[in-house]
């Protein structure tokens, strides 16, 4: 039988003044680049899913075991106010990063799934690009972003609408 043997742990973030500071991180993605860097990306606001939640990124060049502040990734322009959620990473066959994550709606209808490029390890983050997701707009991200071998990439999501009036629920999962 396989066995997985944990060899250390460590902490990506801590709240550094927890007695003034209420913070709650969640929807925890990480990555390993090519070249042993990992990053983690994480939702951090005053709750889990509270209107004041930000995306924010770690990186470790050390195998895990410290961490340190990544490159933000910029804002779009227009965005709403209201939740960010992370979605996760990607690598393209040419070697860049990819990050994704979920927006509300904004001015500009800058909302929804947005992606940033980065081709130095994730300390610096392009404008984000909207991705098109069509015709399930409002979906929420799942996770990391996989390379086939033909350099399509894939992720998986989930998008659902609560019950109104009559209607019942619909809720899926997504490629």
């Amino acid at each position: 039988m396989t066995r997985l043997e944990i060899l250390a742990h460590s902490t990506v973030y801590g709240n550094p003044t927890p007695n003034r500071t209420s913070e709650y991180v969640s929807f925890p993605a990480i990555q390993a680049l090519p070249d042993d860097v990992l990053l983690c990306m994480c939702r951090h606001g005053s709750a889990r899913e509270s209107d004041d939640g930000v995306v924010r990124i770690q990186r470790s060049t050390d195998g895990g075991v410290n961490w340190d502040p990544a490159g933000e990734l910029p804002e779009p322009a227009g965005a709403g106010d209201g939740s960010r959620l992370p979605g996760g990473f990607g690598v393209t066959p040419g070697g860049e990063t990819l990050a994704w994550a979920r927006y509300a709606p904004g001015r500009n209808g800058e909302s929804g799934q947005l992606v940033w490029r980065s081709s130095d390890g994730g300390l610096t983050w392009s404008e984000p690009a909207r991705v098109d997701t069509a015709p399930f707009e409002g979906i929420g991200v799942g996770g990391n972003l996989v390379t086939l071998a033909d350099g399509t990439m894939v992720s998986a999501s989930e998008w659902g609408a609560e019950a109104s009036g009559d209607e019942k629920p619909d809720w899926a999962a997504l490629i």
